[in-house]
């Protein structure tokens, strides 16, 4: 980045746009934990040291219909720029169709800063001077050159007419480092 004096600077702008992107996706597969339940009754006589469980049935039709049954799942996940929905197939306990669909808005930054260029410069002026006895009024023209030196050239003229000419050479002097 290159920096200027603030003598140059015409116009600094930084301008923030969030543009939509896609994003590859990427897949990492999470064991999820499995829990089998069974119901039990515990029954307690006091005369008897007998436990009796009577175990639920189960329908093994229906498990297996579940098994076999092919079912859809969707998830949205909110990230820092937007959100990603999650869309899985399972089947037989096994993803067999992931799809993902993206939607980010991620900053960009855009700074814009205009600078003037610099260029030789004519300027012209009026001058006066005097020494006491006489008084001169006169034009110079100075050129600025872009190495900021300054060439001039005039002429003066006293209260008698007398053409007097003058001429000189100027350059910058920096009291600060420019910014």
């Amino acid at each position: 980045m290159t920096k200027h004096s603030g003598n140059d600077t015409i116009k600094h702008t930084i301008d923030t746009v969030y543009l939509s992107q896609k994003q590859d996706t990427l897949y990492v597969p999470e064991i999820v934990g499995v829990t089998n339940t069974v119901h039990s009754t515990k029954w307690i006589h006091d005369t008897l040291d007998r436990l009796e469980v009577r175990i639920e049935p189960t329908d093994t039709a229906k498990i297996l219909a579940r098994y076999y049954q092919t079912v859809a799942y969707s998830d949205t996940q909110k990230v820092q720029y937007g959100s990603v929905v999650i869309n899985d197939t399972v089947t037989q306990n096994r993803i067999i169709a992931r799809g993902m669909k993206t939607s980010f808005l991620i900053p960009t930054i855009k700074e814009t800063t205009t600078i003037l260029k610099e260029r030789n410069q004519i300027w012209i002026g009026a001058n006066a001077m005097s020494d006491l006895k006489k008084v001169y009024v006169g034009a110079e023209l100075m050129l600025k050159t872009k190495g900021n030196i300054a060439y001039s050239g005039g002429v003066m003229v006293d209260q008698d007419g007398k053409p007097l000419y003058t001429g000189g050479a100027k350059i910058l002097i920096r009291l600060r480092k420019p910014k």
